[in-house]
């Protein structure tokens, strides 16, 4: 096997488990092949490789392949967090109170990745995909995690940034950091149409970590809607990240 062709192998063993995640069910090797557009041969090999090795189990009485506990075992050393379903019931909370997409992000290098998404219940929703990378200066939650750094050090991340991508920071420095100000100054940040036209987000930092590394939960609506409701997707972020921290703490 080429070094290609593992890395093409190695991407679709994490999209069958994402979709595992997004679908909840279990899954033939058809439906995996229509959803993520592999030939039928190649879905089968994977999910049988990946039977073989623990993560699946096959039952051949409705021929669908089932997720293993070792799946859910993986990642069980990252944060006692998740396992007590901190984090999860707050997004589902934040979710529910402004029936908006709530989404979990942690910094990965130079940029956001999106780990955990609860979707809106709004009649306009955001689509947004788990593993989703956005570069820190597209997005609210990245402004939060810029803003505990000095300006010499996002200056420095910032150019950085642009080597590798020249569209990364679609302002120029003073507005960055205007608006980096804005974010010190309130304890919460808002970008709208940074990471798309018409989209917005309103971000605030968690009381926690995660691999020794800041998490924030930003609320995505419309850029309309967030100028509307910012105050009180501030009040209700806020509320109940005390109503969930404060009460673990007890």
């Amino acid at each position: 096997m080429s070094a290609a062709e593992g890395v093409k192998s190695a991407r679709r063993v994490l999209e069958i488990l994402e979709l595992f995640d997004q679908k909840k069910s279990p899954l033939s090797v058809q439906s995996v092949s229509d959803a993520l557009g592999y030939p039928q041969s190649s879905a089968s090999v994977i999910l049988r490789t990946m039977t073989g090795m623990g993560y699946l189990y096959y039952d051949g009485s409705d021929r669908m392949y089932r997720l293993s506990p070792r799946v859910a075992l993986l990642g069980m050393w990252l944060s006692d967090l998740f396992q007590d379903g901190r984090i999860s019931a707050l997004m589902q909370d934040v979710s529910e109170r402004t029936r908006q997409t709530v989404m979990l992000g942690i910094e990965s290098r130079l940029r956001v990745q999106y780990v955990h998404i609860v979707e809106g219940q709004g009649a306009i929703r955001l689509h947004l995909t788990p593993g989703l990378m956005r570069a820190l200066s597209r997005c609210s939650i990245g402004l939060i995690f810029l803003a505990d750094r000095t300006d010499s050090e996002i200056r420095r991340l910032m150019q950085k940034l642009l080597l590798e991508d020249p569209d990364a920071m679609p302002m120029g420095y003073d507005e960055l950091f205007a608006k980096i100000r804005r974010v010190r100054e309130r304890g919460y940040a808002i970008s709208a149409n940074l990471s798309a036209d018409g989209v917005g987000s309103l971000s605030v930092k968690l009381p926690a970590i995660i691999s020794g590394r800041p998490i924030c939960i930003a609320v995505g609506c419309t850029d309309t809607m967030l100028f509307r409701e910012e105050e009180r997707f501030v009040s209700i972020v806020r509320d109940t990240i005390s109503q969930h921290f404060d009460a673990s703490a007890q």
